[in-house]
């Protein structure tokens, strides 16, 4: 796998994507996709019969606390990594 303007692999199973990946389904796919992160306040999960999602709601703010959402995150990112899925998780520019 290659880190792209679009995505960067932190590990093997966790990339971080931008938005433009989140809605292009056949990037997903070929990215062997399997749960989807969706932290954006504008963006729709939209393929929900493909992928697991867990939707946290966060405006792309300085002043935006997303550490109060660290637990629920890094409970869906382990839940992936126990059923041996990739992880993507959304993000704004």
């Amino acid at each position: 796998q290659k880190n792209s303007k679009n995505t960067t692999f932190v590990t093997d199973w966790l990339i971080i994507g931008r938005k433009e990946v989140a809605v292009n389904l056949q990037a997903l796919l070929q990215l062997n996709v399997t749960h989807i992160l969706n932290m954006t306040n504008d963006v729709k999960s939209a393929f929900n019969k493909h992928f697991m999602y867990e939707k946290i709601a966060v405006r792309d703010s300085e002043e935006e606390d997303i550490a109060k959402h660290f637990t629920r995150m890094i409970a869906f990112i382990k839940r992936c990594e126990t059923s041996k899925g990739r992880v993507c998780p959304e993000m704004v520019e």
